[in-house]
């Protein structure tokens, strides 16, 4: 079973952090593309909310790894991945990321 939750528009070059059906989730504007991920880092397993996002690049605060979230999520160094999540955008800035339980 799924589910799906509604957020705020996020700004270009920022990325936010949000729970949706008990799943925690980031959302990054790279160049006004929002993606959306599971916060898990693929290297270490802990949260990548907090991490530096510099636009495209996505920093694990814990271990530093680095995720392209522009290619899918793909680790720059080494291997893995971050889980992406299906968003859908709407013209008033509302976000809903879809989670499966």
């Amino acid at each position: 079973m799924g589910g799906a939750g509604r957020g705020r528009q996020v700004a270009p070059g920022a990325v936010s952090s949000a729970r949706v059906r008990g799943a925690a989730t980031v959302v990054c504007n790279a160049g006004g593309t929002l993606y959306a991920y599971r916060d898990r880092c693929a290297a270490c397993q802990e949260a990548l909310s907090g991490g530096h996002f510099d636009g495209r690049l996505l920093s694990c605060p814990s271990c530093g790894a680095s995720y392209d979230v522009v290619a899918a999520g793909r680790a720059v160094n080494g291997n893995g991945h971050l889980d992406p999540l299906p968003l859908l955008a709407s013209d008033d800035g509302t976000i809903r990321v879809a989670v499966s339980a």
